[in-house]
């Protein structure tokens, strides 16, 4: 008897495991977390229950519970480099970009041709400012598919912020070879034409992007930006609202309508539009700036001075200085 109560186990196990995995792929995460949980009732040991709840708990943001669950899984087969990778993007998340880093390392080592791993620690470095590392990083994910429209893009975002846009743009043309509908490509060719002051071509990308999305936030405040440099005020503003009417957190849109209203001499509207982008983000140091700018155009120099003293102590405390939105 004892025999066919351990193959009724592992049926069971395996049978709750298949249906939270077909709940995931249906958005149903709390669903599958449940029969993750059934499976793990029945053999506490089951790696792929653990990982595959750490999966799902990843997909509803939980990214704390996440790693325990990838910990877990990894505790008991610690070659499982999907795995390995999975905590990786869930330290990722959390802005644990070193950490993340040695997850996707323990990957490669593993199995060295994992181009998801290598995709991952260049996206993880790319963020720590190390663009060197993550184009070699993208480079070896491109030798093991260079038919990636998304690695394509992502080389040619380091490559932006690397300050190589003519590079950054050869890149993004090669992806749109492979997907003309890669929004991303779309809108990061935009933001490296607008580096190069290729204000309309940079709007004709924008324009793609929000033709493939039109609820694609970035490339409506990109757009905005860019008119903005043409002295289109009026048309930047719309963009910035369109971007604003999808993420009214987003502190960038408000600054950058801020810099528009006060272009157009609108000081007061200014105000209140920086002024939001301060209750979002109150370390923002052209936000503080902009106001103070605004601010000395009503005459209101005291309280200027007092915007700009923030702006410098912020300044102060990083060495990294936004492209757009002042004035």
């Amino acid at each position: 008897m004892g025999f066919f109560r351990r193959r009724k186990d592992k049926k069971d196990q395996d049978y709750w495991r298949r249906e939270g995995r077909n709940l995931n792929a249906l958005g149903r995460f709390k669903e599958a977390i449940q029969c993750y949980d059934k499976a793990l009732e029945i053999n506490p040991q089951y790696n792929d229950a653990w990982a595959n709840k750490g999966v799902s708990l990843e997909n509803l943001g939980r990214f704390k519970e996440a790693i325990e669950c990838f910990e877990k899984a990894l505790s008991i087969n610690p070659r499982d480099i999907l795995t390995w990778n999975e905590e990786g993007a869930s330290l990722e998340r959390l802005g644990r970009h070193k950490e993340a880093i040695r997850c996707f390392d323990k990957a490669l080592s593993i199995m060295p041709k994992y181009q998801d791993a290598w995709t991952n620690k260049g996206l993880s470095l790319e963020r720590l400012d190390r663009f060197a590392e993550a184009i070699e990083c993208h480079n070896k994910a491109l030798a093991i598919n260079s038919k990636d429209s998304v690695t394509w893009n992502n080389k040619g975002s380091s490559l932006e912020k690397f300050r190589h846009s003519e590079e950054a743009i050869e890149c993004y043309n090669e992806a749109l070879r492979i997907d003309p509908q890669n929004q991303w490509a779309w809108n990061n060719k935009g933001i490296s034409l607008e580096s190069l002051s290729h204000h309309e071509e940079a709007i004709k990308c924008f324009d793609k992007a929000l033709g493939i999305n039109p609820q694609h936030q970035h490339a409506w405040n990109n757009k905005g930006a860019s008119l903005q440099k043409l002295g289109c005020f009026e048309e930047a503003i719309d963009c910035y609202d369109k971007a604003l009417g999808i993420n009214p957190q987003d502190p960038k849109s408000w600054n950058d309508k801020g810099v528009s209203l006060g272009m157009l001499g609108r000081n007061e509207e200014a105000i209140k539009c920086l002024d939001k982008a301060l209750e979002i983000m109150p370390q923002y140091e052209d936000a503080w700036s902009n106001k103070g700018a605004s601010l000395e155009r009503l005459d209101r120099f005291a309280e200027a001075i007092e915007c700009h003293n923030k702006a410098l102590a912020i300044s102060l405390q990083s060495s990294r200085f936004r492209k757009f939105g002042t004035f």
